[in-house]
């Protein structure tokens, strides 16, 4: 990038402005190498991730201001287009960047509204490694890490309606309209299993209160992996190493469960002792199917079981659902028999409220 508005800032500008212009072109082309770099070390190095989400912001205003001072073209031999009437010679800046889903894949674009969306693209995924790599341990954690995947969701959403209509040139397959929703689908999922987490030292609020907000989660769960399940994210997933199918449908299913177990809860506390052995026995059901996942998303066998980081939290949750609930059923059988022998319903009867509209 930094080559051809170089020299076209020597061919066009006239004494000191000269060396400041290319300095300060210079500085930027650098900032993006870095940003970019950081962004490939991320895990490894554990970077500073406000320092990258600044230095993102830094540049997409940089982008900015070439849009407002010079004619950039869209194309490779394309005349381009400028908010600066005087800009009358053209530059030509190549933007390349790697596919989100498959790094083997990289695209390569001219189009500088191109490469703002692959900027905000990018500053969505450093705000959901924030919301990841934060414990959530406390109320405050919670919140930040509900702010950072709510600040992701709205990057991605404004990108979806703002930015991509934008781009009058061909665009990278992992901006189609269907993966943009999938990924911000998943982001408010996650936001919603934060609100959940908020929500359970809560004990003013009733069990069937949390059944409710962990059906929520599930809901959210299921729109992204039913998009997921879509032809073309299917097929583009398809060629991506990571799991993401199986591990939507296992976030489904385990949010499913536990929006049945509180709500065991909530008919225990009601001593209606039938219905919560029945919605036992069903989040017992789902929470089975979800472990059984576990194995095909590790890709095979135990022994060359392949290390996702961001699948061990999820298999420990499933684990300690499942004893929960095992636990609960065994005594809630054993006291049926001996003391209340209630007619259990059948689990077709059981059901979740949600308090969330349909996507």
């Amino acid at each position: 990038m930094a080559k051809p508005l170089i020299g076209y800032i020597k061919a066009t500008y006239r004494g000191k402005n000269v060396e400041e212009a290319v300095a300060f072109a210079t500085k930027k082309h650098k900032e993006r190498l870095e940003f970019t770099s950081s962004l490939s070390t991320i895990q490894k190095k554990k970077s500073d991730l406000n320092a990258v989400i600044a230095q993102g912001y830094s540049y997409y205003s940089y982008l900015r201001g070439l849009q407002a001072r010079f004619r950039i073209a869209k194309s490779k031999a394309g005349w381009g287009v400028t908010l600066n009437p005087f800009a009358s010679k053209v530059v030509r800046l190549q933007f390349t960047w790697t596919d989100s889903f498959n790094a083997a894949l990289t695209f390569t674009s001219y189009d500088i509204e191109h490469e703002k969306a692959s900027i905000l693209y990018t500053l969505a995924s450093v705000q959901s490694y924030i919301g990841l790599r934060i414990r959530r341990e406390n109320a405050e954690e919670i919140k930040q890490a509900l702010h950072a995947f709510q600040g992701a969701a709205g990057m991605l959403d404004f990108m979806e309606t703002t930015q991509i209509p934008r781009i009058t040139t061909p665009k990278s397959g992992d901006m189609h309209p269907k993966l943009l929703q999938l990924v911000k689908t998943t982001m408010i999922a996650q936001a919603q299993e934060c609100v959940f987490e908020a929500c359970l030292p809560n004990s003013k609020l009733s069990k069937a209160v949390l059944a409710s907000v962990a059906m929520g989660a599930a809901d959210r769960f299921k729109h992204a992996y039913d998009l997921a399940c879509g032809f073309h994210a299917n097929q583009w997933l398809a060629k991506c190493r990571y799991p993401w199918k199986l591990h939507l449908q296992h976030k489904m299913l385990c949010w499913q469960s536990a929006a049945y177990y509180h709500l065991s809860r909530d008919t225990m506390e009601r001593e209606e002792w039938g219905e919560e052995i029945a919605i036992l026995n069903k989040a017992l059901a789902i929470i089975k199917r979800a472990r059984a996942l576990e194995k095909p998303m590790r890709g095979g066998g135990w022994g060359q079981a392949k290390k996702y980081v961001a699948l061990d939290s999820n298999e420990e949750t499933a684990r300690n659902l499942e004893a929960s609930v095992v636990k609960r059923l065994k005594k809630a059988n054993e006291e049926n028999e001996i003391m209340y022998h209630a007619t259990v319903p059948k689990e077709s009867t059981i059901k979740v409220s949600n308090p969330n509209p349909k996507p």
